[in-house]
C-alpha cells in the first residue's frame, strides 16, 4: 500500500533537528536542580518609609542575598 511510511526515521530526524535548533537558540538544557534563581527586578521607593519599614526592607534584602556571597546590605539611609 502507498500509505506505508517508507521513511520511519523521519520523525526521529525531525526531533533531533528540533533539539539542535533549540540548543542553538537557548543553549544546552540544564540539569535538574541547576535552574537559575529568578531575580526580582523591582524598584521600591523607600524615601518616605518609616524606620521600621527600612529595617524590614534591609532584613529582606539580607535574606535574599545571603547565598550570593555578598556581605549583606547596609540599612537604608546608612552609608558605609
Amino acid at each position: 500500500p502507498e500509505r506505508i511510511n517508507r521513511r520511519p526515521d523521519i520523525p526521529r530526524r525531525f526531533a533531533e533537528h528540533l533539539q539542535h535548533v533549540r540548543t542553538e537558540i537557548h543553549g544546552p538544557e540544564q540539569e535538574s536542580g541547576d535552574t537559575p534563581r529568578l531575580q526580582m527586578r523591582q524598584v521600591i521607593d523607600l524615601r518616605d518609609a518609616t524606620p521600621v519599614e527600612l529595617v524590614v526592607a534591609s532584613a529582606l534584602l539580607d535574606h535574599a542575598y545571603q547565598d550570593s556571597g555578598r556581605e549583606g546590605h547596609p540599612p537604608f539611609g546608612a552609608h558605609r
